[in-house]
C-alpha cells in the first residue's frame, strides 16, 4: 500500500487498506505514518484525529502518549470545533500525570470553555487516587473550590474538605470551607461539631465569645438541645459576665428546664460578681437578681 502511494499520492485502493488495516488494530504505527500526510493535506481532521489516538493506544512512552493528545486536541478545538471533545483529550492527558502544571492549565482551560466544570471536578477527584499527597491535597482543593463556587455543590464540596482534613489534620482553609457548606446546606448537627472542635484552638476573648454564643444558639435553635445550649451560655457567662444578655439566656433556660435550685445558685454568682465590679451594674441588675 505504501509503495503504491509513492507511485500516486491519491490512490483510493490504497488508501482504503490502510484504513482497513487501522481499522483492524494492524501495524498501526507504520499505518499512521502513510495516513497521517494524506488526511492533513485533505484537511479530514476527523480521520486524522482517529489515526493519531489509534498511535496513542499502540505508543509506549508516556511524553509521545502526552504529545499526540495534544495534537488531537488541538485537532478538536481549534478544527473541529468540539470543545468538549478536545476536554476529553486533555482528560486523558491529564491521567497520565496529574502532577503536570501544562496539562492542568490546558483542562481548565477547555472546561470553562467546554463549560464541563462537573466533568473536572470529577477528573481532580478520580486522579487523587493515583497521587502523591502534595499533588492529591492541590486535586482536592481544586475540586471543592469547583464544587463551591461553579456547581454549587456543597455535599460534594463538603466531601473534598474532608478529604484534605484525613490528609491535613490542622488545615485552617479547609475547616473555613467545610463551615461554609454545612452553613449552606444547613447542617447543623455537623456544623456545630466542627465549632465545638475548633473551640479548643480559640484563645482571643473575643473570638472565642463569638464562638460559644453560636454554638449555644445553634444547640437551642436548630437541634432543640436546650441541655447543651445551656452549658455553652454558661461557659459564655463565666467569659462575660458583665453581659446582662448572656445573663438573661442563662436565666430564660434555666426556667425552660425547671432547673430551680441551679438557677439560685446562678443568681447568687451573678449578685456576687457585680458586687465586686459595682461600676457593672448601671441597671438595678443586682436589686432584680435578689428579688
Amino acid at each position: 500500500y505504501r509503495s503504491a502511494l509513492l507511485k500516486k499520492r491519491e490512490f483510493p485502493p490504497a488508501i482504503e487498506g490502510l484504513e482497513a488495516l487501522a481499522e483492524k488494530g494492524a501495524y498501526i504505527f507504520e499505518v499512521a505514518q502513510a495516513l497521517e500526510p494524506i488526511y492533513t493535506a485533505r484537511q479530514e481532521h476527523e480521520k486524522l484525529a482517529d489515526i493519531l489516538l489509534k498511535r496513542v493506544e499502540v505508543t509506549d512512552s508516556r511524553p509521545k502518549r502526552k504529545a499526540l493528545l495534544r495534537r488531537v486536541g488541538d485537532i478538536y478545538e481549534n478544527r473541529l470545533e468540539d470543545k468538549l471533545q478536545a476536554f476529553k483529550m486533555a482528560r486523558q492527558s491529564l491521567a497520565e500525570d496529574p502532577a503536570d502544571m501544562g496539562d492542568r492549565m490546558w483542562i481548565e482551560k477547555l472546561a470553562t470553555d467546554a463549560n464541563a466544570y462537573e466533568e473536572l471536578a470529577l477528573a481532580y477527584v478520580e486522579e487523587t487516587a493515583q497521587c502523591d499527597e502534595s499533588v492529591a491535597l492541590q486535586l482536592h482543593r481544586r475540586a471543592a473550590d469547583l464544587y463551591f463556587d461553579q456547581l454549587e455543590d456543597y455535599g460534594q464540596a463538603a466531601i473534598q474538605y474532608r478529604d484534605i482534613l484525613e490528609l491535613r489534620p490542622t488545615d485552617e482553609k479547609s475547616k473555613d470551607g467545610l463551615d461554609q457548606c454545612y452553613r449552606e446546606l444547613e447542617a447543623w448537627a455537623d456544623l456545630v461539631g466542627l465549632l465545638k472542635e475548633r473551640l479548643p484552638k480559640v484563645s482571643g476573648i473575643s473570638q472565642r465569645a463569638e464562638l460559644l454564643e453560636e454554638i449555644a444558639e445553634l444547640e437551642k435553635t436548630e437541634l432543640n438541645n436546650p441541655e447543651e445550649a445551656l452549658k455553652y451560655f454558661l461557659e459564655l457567662y463565666n467569659l462575660t459576665p458583665e453581659s446582662m444578655a448572656v445573663e438573661r439566656k442563662v436565666d430564660k433556660l434555666y426556667r425552660s428546664l425547671n432547673m430551680w435550685s441551679p438557677l439560685g445558685e446562678f443568681y447568687q454568682r451573678a449578685i456576687e460578681y457585680l458586687e465586686r465590679h459595682p461600676h457593672v451594674d448601671d441597671s438595678g441588675r443586682k436589686e432584680g437578681l435578689r428579688f
